[in-house]
This record gives structure tokens, sequence and C-alpha cells, in this order.
């Protein structure tokens, strides 16, 4: 899940939306892969088989990726990798070991996404799986664990048991 921040330098390490988002997710037993840990594209403009590929973070939609085209399902990405392309290959694998039941959730802050975040919505669209949008108004706001508690519900990912955990819908005692 991305909330696209992190590629236009926004990322703060307070309660916003995504540590939120993400904290919520953690008492969750999934598989989740977070794109924001990783430092991709800083070798784009030398030591790079493909220099300046990508520069702009917004050009490569990950499936037309030269890194992932040279290499597609063999090792794993390499910093030398563009977001996009490292992020497809991810959904490929997510694909790959959980098919229908993978799900890319992004957390929109504002009205708008992000640039990564509307490619990340290519993506998975062209790999066919499905986009959860969790939307919080502000990236800082006391609602904002309310508002992605309901969302992850009402999109049937998580159900919170009203006191201090939450339960995937599939564990969910009914």
């Amino acid at each position: 899940y991305d909330d696209g921040q992190a590629q236009s330098g926004q990322v703060e390490r307070h309660d916003d939306a995504t540590t939120l988002a993400r904290r919520i997710l953690m008492h969750v037993p999934v598989a989740a892969y977070y794109p924001n840990n990783f430092a991709k594209s800083q070798y784009l403009e030398w030591n790079s088989r493909h220099a300046g590929h990508n520069e702009d973070f917004s050009s490569c939609n990950g499936f037309d990726c030269p890194f992932w085209l040279e290499s597609p399902g063999i090792g794993s990405p390499t910093t030398e990798w563009c977001w996009a392309g490292s992020f497809f290959w991810h959904l490929k694998k997510c694909l790959q070991y959980k098919a229908g039941k993978s799900i890319v959730i992004q957390v929109q802050v504002g009205a708008e996404l992000g640039e990564g975040q509307v490619i990340e919505g290519r993506m998975a669209e062209h790999l066919g799986i499905k986009l959860v949008r969790i939307h919080c108004p502000e990236k800082f706001h006391r609602d904002n664990a309310k508002l992605i508690t309901q969302q992850l519900g009402d999109a049937g990912i998580l159900i919170w048991n009203g006191a201090s955990s939450y339960f995937t819908a599939k564990e969910h005692p009914d």
C-alpha cells in the first residue's frame, strides 16, 4: 500500500494517515509489501544499464519497465531498478502466491492521488488485482484511525472487534 507521499518527499514520522494504516494492518495476519521502505532509482543517472530511465518517477508503468522486461520472474529487484519495475515485480509475486486474494491498498490523502498511486492503479488493473483506496481528507487528523478502520472494514479487509484487535474478514468468528 502507498500513500503517494514518499516519492514526493512529503513523508513525516508522526501519526499520519499512512503510519496509522500501517499500524492497523500490522495487527492483521496478512503479508504486506510497503514500497516506501525501500529506496529505488538512486542509481538511474549513473551506473545503470538504463541510465536516465524513469528519472521523473512517473514515466514507467512497471509492466513496461526495461528492468522487468529483461528478467521477468528471475531473481528479485535490485537498487538499480526503478520503483515502478520493483513494485510491479512485487505485485506479480503476490499474484503468483495469493492469486485472487491479492489486494493493492492505497491511502489517498486529500483530493488527489499521488503520481505514483495513479501508476500503481494502472499496474493493479493490468494484472487484474483488486484495488482498495482508503481516503483521508487530511494527512494529520484525529479521526484518521477511525476513517481508515471503517473503510478497511467496508472493503471486507478487516473487522475490528470493538476492543483492541482486528480480524481479517475470513478469520472473524461471525
